[in-house]
């Protein structure tokens, strides 16, 4: 199926969700369907994980729970949420959470507005507009010599986007005018983000990278398969690539890493993936929205909550997680995953070299 498809029909789903929840007039409906529907698209990932949460934790518990909860409101319903329901799912699968989304107002408007607010919820979130200021560069790059680039990406996500295309603007140019043949990029303890990052690979791509990808969509329950271009060909120049990973990598992160090594785009070096790299952009449902709360110098507007979809699935149409991690071509420490790298390059142009001599 072609993936323009595929997300139309998914944005279709998340849709129906989102009008199924706003129809609840009860917390205690609002609780169930968070539960029933992340119980739904969850579990089999938990299982994987030996996760035992909704064997151990029944609606009945919580909603027995909930009615505890003294002066419930939207705030209290939604820290409930978080710290029995999303917490607990959460460590063991990073992309449950709740999104906060919130933007910095005027003074003006800062006192004459109320000061109901949740410490909770409102603690470090900002909006993906705003802008990133006096923090280090998100992609850096240096020469290990006149052959080998080393480019370090600390985040994939879109925030920071827009700061960063003046520096892979440069490392283009460096693709044209230098003389390199070795390109290595460090995506140790990138977490993910978008994939709109793919442009910087492409620098160095003499061919495309394209994910196949089958798994099942826990919400209509049918087996989905999709063709993707992830990373578009650059240059007809060949290099030596090398994608440095550790057990922080995950999402975007890990499905990069993936795919890298299933087309044979790069070499990949250091510790297992956090994995969570299959599928397509997390559904949202908003759980409450807000008018008039304030912290500091920040507004709340709304919080949502984040959840996967997919379950993996092999040839057959069952549920394989085989794949939800990446191991990486070369293992090692990932604090020395640099060195081993350039260790290798060098022991590769020395074999290079002494193939050359005995012709």
């Amino acid at each position: 199926m072609e993936i323009k498809h595929l997300l139309t029909q998914r944005f279709l789903q998340n849709k129906e969700l989102q009008k199924e929840y706003n129809s609840l007039k009860t917390y205690e409906e609002k609780l169930e369907f968070v539960y029933n529907i992340l119980k739904q698209t969850q579990e089999k990932t938990l299982e994987f994980k030996q996760n035992d949460y909704f064997t151990n934790t029944s609606i009945d518990d919580l909603e027995e729970a909930l009615k505890k909860v003294p002066n419930l409101d939207d705030f209290s319903f939604l820290n409930f949420v978080n710290d029995k329901v999303i917490k607990p799912i959460n460590t063991d699968i990073a992309h449950v959470r709740l999104d906060i989304k919130t933007s910095k107002i005027a003074k003006d408007e800062l006192n004459d507005s109320n000061e109901k607010t949740s410490e909770n919820l409102v603690k470090k979130e900002t909006t993906r507009s705003e802008n990133v200021e006096n923090k280090e560069k998100n992609i850096t790059y240096k020469k290990a010599d006149d052959k080998t680039l080393i480019i370090k990406i600390k985040s994939f996500k879109g925030k920071y986007l827009q700061d960063d295309q003046k520096t892979i603007e440069e490392i283009k140019n460096l693709e044209k005018t230098g003389n390199l043949s070795n390109v290595i990029f460090d995506i140790r303890g990138n977490d993910g983000g978008t994939d709109e990052y793919a442009s910087l690979f492409s620098t160095f791509a003499n061919k495309d990278v394209i994910e196949y990808s089958s798994f099942k969509n826990t919400i209509s329950g049918n087996i989905e398969n999709f063709k993707n271009t992830i990373v578009k060909k650059g240059t007809d120049k060949e290099y030596n690539k090398y994608l440095l990973v550790d057990k922080n990598c995950y999402s975007t992160a890990d499905a990069f890493a993936r795919n890298f090594k299933k087309n044979n785009f790069a070499t990949l070096v250091g510790e297992t993936t956090k994995g969570e790299g299959f599928g397509l952009t997390p559904f949202k449902c908003e759980l409450a929205s807000f008018d008039n709360a304030i912290k500091g110098d920040k507004k709340l507007e709304n919080v949502t909550i984040n959840f996967p979809i997919e379950c993996p699935v092999d040839e057959k149409g069952q549920e394989d997680f085989s794949e939800f991690y990446t191991e990486p071509n070369i293992k090692c420490n990932s604090k020395e995953a640099l060195e081993v790298t350039l260790n290798h390059i060098k022991n590769r142009v020395s074999e290079k070299n002494n193939a050359e001599f005995q012709m």
